[in-house]
C-alpha cells in the first residue's frame, strides 16, 4: 500500500489528500481502497476524507487512469504522448474511449497525415464517411493558418485529392448544398453524401459568396 500511498498524496491531481489523509484512507480500506476509488462512488470515502475531497478523489483516480491508456493509445499510433495532457483536458474520463471509436477527433489536436495514418492502423475504411469528413476539415485548418477564411470549390477539390488519393467519393466530399435557415441559398455546406454515420466532427455553415465555402471547422469538443 505504500506505493499507492504516495501516489495520492503526490499526485497534484489529488487536491487536497496528503500523506495523512492518504495514509488514514489505506488505513480504513486496505486493499479495498483501488477498488472503492475505481467505484466511482464517493460516499465511503467521505467517511474519511470528506465529501469535497472524496469527489476530488474519485473523479481524478478516473482521469489517472484513463491517461494512462491515453498515453499507450497514443505512442503505439505514432502520436506524441505528451499530447496526452490535451486530450486529458479536452475529454476527461472519457477520452480514451473517445479516440479509441473516433480517432479522426485527433484532429483537434495532430496533423492529418498522423491521425490518418493512426485510423487506418485500426482498419479505417479509405471512403469511411469519418475519413471524408476529416480530409476536408484538413484542408479547412491549413487554409484558416494561412489566413484564408473561405475556399474556392476548385481549390477544396484540388486539395482533397491530394489528402485523400483515387477515393471516388472526392467528388461527393466537395459537392456544395445550400444551407437551410437564415443564410439563404448562396451559403454553400459541404457533407460527405455518406452522412455523418459515426463522426461527430463536420462543419458550420457562415455567409460565402457563390462557388466558394467560407467555413470554420468544428472541432470535435465543441457542439
Amino acid at each position: 500500500m505504500a506505493a499507492l500511498i504516495r501516489h495520492l498524496a503526490e499526485t497534484p491531481a489529488f487536491e487536497g489528500i496528503g500523506w495523512a489523509k492518504a495514509a488514514r484512507l489505506a488505513e480504513v480500506f486496505g486493499p479495498d481502497l483501488p477498488r472503492l476509488l475505481a467505484g466511482g462512488d464517493p460516499n465511503p470515502l467521505a467517511t474519511v476524507v470528506g465529501e469535497r475531497e472524496a469527489e476530488t478523489l474519485v473523479r481524478a483516480w478516473a482521469e489517472d487512469l484513463a491517461r494512462g491508456d491515453v498515453v499507450v493509445w497514443l505512442e503505439e499510433r505514432g502520436f506524441d504522448p505528451r499530447l496526452a495532457g490535451k486530450v486529458m483536458r479536452l475529454w476527461g474520463a472519457e477520452a480514451a474511449q473517445r479516440i479509441r471509436s473516433q480517432p479522426y477527433a485527433m484532429m483537434a489536436l495532430a496533423s492529418w497525415p498522423t491521425v490518418d495514418a493512426a485510423a487506418k492502423r485500426i482498419g479505417t475504411a479509405e471512403d469511411d464517411p469519418a475519413r471524408l469528413i476529416a480530409a476536408v476539415e484538413a484542408v479547412l485548418y491549413e487554409r484558416l493558418q494561412s489566413q484564408h477564411t473561405w475556399t474556392s470549390d476548385a481549390t477544396l477539390r484540388a486539395r482533397l485529392r491530394k489528402l485523400l488519393g483515387p477515393v471516388g467519393a472526392v467528388s461527393d466530399v466537395s459537392r456544395g448544398r445550400p444551407c437551410p435557415g437564415r443564410w439563404g441559398r448562396r451559403e454553400q455546406r459541404w457533407r460527405v453524401a455518406a452522412g455523418r454515420r459515426g463522426y461527430d466532427g463536420g462543419l458550420r455553415c457562415v455567409p460565402a459568396p457563390d462557388r466558394a465555402v467560407r467555413a470554420r471547422p468544428r472541432r470535435p469538443d465543441r457542439p
